[in-house]
C-alpha cells in the first residue's frame, strides 16, 4: 500500500515538473529565443506555422464539449480566410492580417525585441521595399487612403522630367518615382521615432505581403490609382549574360497610372522570377478560371472587386507580366468624369448624353486603351431608364449590377467552353431591352452585335477602340465580311450605317481625359436617282452630261460617300471647352424625339438642343 501511494506521489511530482516546464517554455520572453529566427523568412514560417495549428483538427476536442460548435465556426471562419485572403478579399484580409498580429505581439512584445528582428530605428538601413511600405502606412494614415494623390500634389509624379539615361549617359524624358525620390518622401513622413503600435503594423503587414498578399504590388491594389502592371520593362536576359548591376530589369519593372500618365515606380524590385510568377498566378485566379499554361499562356480574369485582370508568360511572353484596371464603384458618374479644373463647359456633353440615353439611341464609345470608354458607359448607364439591360464582356469589368443594383442587369462572358457568339445568342431569349457589349474586339462578336441593334433589342452600347466614325463603320464592316455574313463589302457598310447613329469619341488633350465629339452617323441616300439624261444639239454639252452620268456610276460602284459624320459637340483644345457645333439631322431629331417616353422630357430636350445650338433656328 505504501508502495502504490508513493508511486502516485512520484508520478504526480513528475507530471507537475513536466507541466510547470511547459508552461515555463510557453511564456518565456521573445527575446531569450531571437538567435533562432533573424530574419523576416524565418518569422514568416513562425507565422505560417501558428496559423496552420489555429485550423488543424484537434483530436482532444470531444463532440460533447459545450464550446465544441464554437471552436469548429471558428477554425471554419479562419480556413475561409486564410482562402479568400490570397486574393485581396479585403474582409477576410484585414481578419488574416489582425491574427498575424496577435502572434508577432506575442512572439515580440517589446520594441527591443523587433528592433533585434528589424532595425526600424534605422530606416536608412533598411531594402527600399520596406522604405515604401512604411511610406505608405503614414501617407495611408495621413491622408485617409488618398497616398498618390497626395504623392502627385506634392512630387508630380505625371510630368516627364530630363533625367540622366543611366544607360549610356545622356539625357532622357521620364516619369520615374526611384530610390532618391522615395528616400525624400521618407525623410517627410516617417517620423524620427516610430512607435511599438507602428512597428507591429508594418512588421506585420511585411509578413503578410510575403506569405499571403500580393507582395511588393500589394498596397497598390487598394491604391487612388487607375491600374498598375508589371514585367513590362527591363532587361529579361541580364541574368543569362550575367549582368547583374544593370539599372532595368524585368524585376523592377512596376508602374501605375496616375491622370492617364504611366509612371514607373523603379525603386520596387522582385526578390525572384518564383516570386513574381507567384503574385501573377496569384492576381489572375479568382472565381473557377484554369491556370495559365505553356499550351494557353495568357489569361483575363476578373479580381473580386471587379478590377480586369491580364496575365501572360512564356512562351508568347518574353517574360511574365500582368495588367490590373482597376475599376472603383465610386468614380463613375459624369460630373467627377469630365467636370476638370482645365476643362470648361463639362455640362454640354453631359446634357446631351443624358439624352440620347433616354431617347434610347445606339451609342458607340469610342476612342484608343485608357481614354475612359469603359468609365464614361458606366456614367452614361445612370440615364438609363428602368429597362431591362443585359450584357456581353470579355471580363467583368463594367460591374452595372454593382452600381446599379436595382436595375434588371445580367453579365455573361465567354469561358473555354463557350463562346461568345452562343452567349449572344442566349442572350436574345432573356427579355432583354437594352443590350451591351463591353468590348467589341472579336469579327463574331462585331456581327452578331449588329444583329443586336437592328432586331434584338431597343437600343445598344458598345466600345470600340475605332479612332474616327469611318474607322468604327470600316471596321464592323469588315468584321461582317470576315465573318461570312456578307461577301460584298458595300453592303456589309449599309447595314452597319442602318445599326450606328451616335458615337462618343473619347481621346487625350494635354494629358487631360475628355470627350472629342460627339457625332451622328448619317447614312446617306444609296437610292438616289442619276439625273436626267437631256438631249441637246450641242456636242459639248451632250459629251460632259454622259461624262458626268459615267463618273457618278463609277464613283457609287466604286469608292462612293455613304455616310457623313456630324459632329454635333466636339472639344476644343485652345480653349480647353466643349461647344456646339453642327446640328442633328432631321431624321435624328426625330427619333431621338420618337422614343422619349415623356412628353415633358420632349419639350426639355428642345429647350436644350435651341438653347445651345441657336444658329440652327434663324432665318
Amino acid at each position: 500500500m505504501v508502495t502504490i501511494i508513493l508511486t502516485i506521489v512520484a508520478l504526480a511530482i513528475v507530471g507537475g515538473a513536466v507541466f510547470g516546464f511547459y508552461k515555463w517554455r510557453s511564456n518565456e520572453r521573445a527575446s531569450v529565443r531571437l538567435e533562432e529566427r533573424f530574419t523576416i523568412d524565418m518569422l514568416g514560417d513562425y507565422v505560417v506555422e501558428q496559423l496552420t495549428e489555429r485550423v488543424r483538427d484537434d483530436a482532444s476536442i470531444i463532440k460533447s464539449d459545450l464550446d465544441y460548435d464554437a471552436k469548429i465556426r471558428t477554425k471554419d471562419m479562419i480556413s475561409k480566410a486564410l482562402d479568400n485572403c490570397i486574393h485581396g478579399v479585403t474582409a477576410d484580409k484585414n481578419f488574416v492580417i489582425s491574427m498575424i498580429y496577435d502572434i508577432l505581439g506575442a512572439y515580440l512584445p517589446t520594441t527591443e525585441d523587433i528592433l533585434q528582428v528589424y532595425p526600424f530605428d534605422s530606416h536608412y538601413l533598411l531594402d527600399p521595399n520596406t522604405v515604401w511600405i512604411m511610406v505608405y502606412y503614414y501617407l495611408n494614415k495621413q491622408t485617409g487612403g488618398r497616398v498618390f494623390t497626395w504623392l502627385e500634389q506634392n512630387y508630380h509624379l505625371s510630368e516627364k522630367k530630363m533625367v540622366i539615361n543611366p544607360v549610356n549617359g545622356t539625357m532622357m524624358e521620364s516619369r520615374e518615382f526611384d530610390q532618391n525620390l522615395l528616400r525624400r518622401v521618407a525623410n517627410q513622413v516617417i517620423p524620427d521615432e516610430i512607435s511599438y503600435p507602428d512597428m507591429l503594423d508594418i512588421l506585420t503587414y511585411i509578413v503578410y505581403c510575403n506569405r499571403y498578399g500580393f507582395g511588393i504590388v500589394d498596397c497598390l491594389r487598394a491604391a487612388d490609382i487607375d491600374g498598375f502592371n508589371f514585367g513590362t520593362s527591363g532587361s529579361v536576359r541580364y541574368r543569362i549574360e550575367g549582368e547583374r548591376d544593370v539599372p532595368y530589369k524585368t524585376s523592377n519593372s512596376v508602374w501605375i497610372q496616375i491622370n492617364a500618365a504611366w509612371i514607373h515606380l523603379s525603386f520596387l524590385e522582385f526578390k525572384s522570377d518564383g516570386e513574381m510568377k507567384r503574385i501573377i498566378n496569384q492576381l489572375v485566379a479568382w472565381g473557377n478560371a484554369a491556370p495559365m499554361t505553356e499550351i494557353k499562356p495568357y489569361k483575363v480574369n476578373d479580381g473580386y472587386d471587379g478590377a480586369r485582370v491580364t496575365a501572360l508568360r512564356p512562351p508568347v511572353g518574353e517574360s511574365w507580366a500582368c495588367f490590373v484596371r482597376k475599376f472603383s464603384a465610386g468614380l463613375y458618374s459624369k460630373e467627377k468624369l469630365l467636370n476638370k479644373p482645365t476643362v470648361h463647359n463639362w455640362e454640354l456633353p453631359a446634357k446631351l448624353m443624358y439624352f440620347l440615353m433616354r431617347g434610347e439611341q445606339t451609342t458607340a464609345f469610342t476612342g484608343q486603351q485608357n481614354t475612359g470608354k469603359t468609365s464614361m458607359m458606366k456614367a452614361a448607364m445612370a440615364d438609363v431608364d428602368l429597362v431591362n439591360i443585359r450584357i456581353l464582356e470579355m471580363s467583368f469589368e463594367l460591374a452595372i449590377r454593382e452600381l446599379y443594383p436595382w436595375k434588371n442587369v445580367i453579365t455573361v462572358k465567354p469561358s473555354d467552353y463557350v463562346k461568345s457568339s452562343e452567349l449572344q445568342d442566349l442572350l436574345k431569349k432573356t427579355d432583354g431591352y437594352l443590350s451591351m457589349v463591353g468590348e467589341v474586339a472579336e469579327d463574331i462578336v462585331a456581327s452578331r452585335m449588329i444583329q443586336f441593334c437592328l432586331i434584338a433589342s431597343a437600343f445598344t452600347l458598345f466600345s470600340h477602340h475605332a479612332k474616327t466614325d469611318e474607322d468604327l463603320v470600316n471596321g464592323l464592316a469588315n468584321s461582317l465580311v470576315a465573318c461570312g455574313e456578307y461577301e460584298n463589302h458595300d453592303v456589309a457598310i449599309s447595314t452597319v450605317l442602318s445599326a450606328i447613329k451616335n458615337n462618343v469619341h473619347l481621346d487625350f488633350v494635354k494629358g487631360e481625359r475628355v470627350i472629342a465629339y460627339i457625332s451622328e452617323i448619317r447614312k446617306l441616300n444609296e437610292l438616289e436617282p442619276y439625273q436626267d439624261l437631256k438631249i441637246s444639239p450641242d456636242v459639248k454639252a451632250a459629251v460632259d452630261q454622259l461624262c458626268s452620268l459615267q463618273k457618278e456610276y463609277y464613283t457609287r460602284t466604286t469608292d462612293r460617300v455613304r455616310f457623313e459624320s456630324r459632329k454635333i459637340i466636339v472639344f476644343d483644345p485652345e480653349t480647353m471647352s466643349y461647344r456646339a457645333n453642327d446640328g442633328y439631322s432631321p431624321e435624328a431629331l426625330a427619333n431621338i424625339l420618337q422614343h422619349m417616353r415623356n412628353p415633358k422630357m420632349r419639350v426639355e430636350f428642345m429647350e436644350f438642343y435651341k438653347a445651345n445650338w441657336p444658329h440652327l433656328f434663324k432665318a
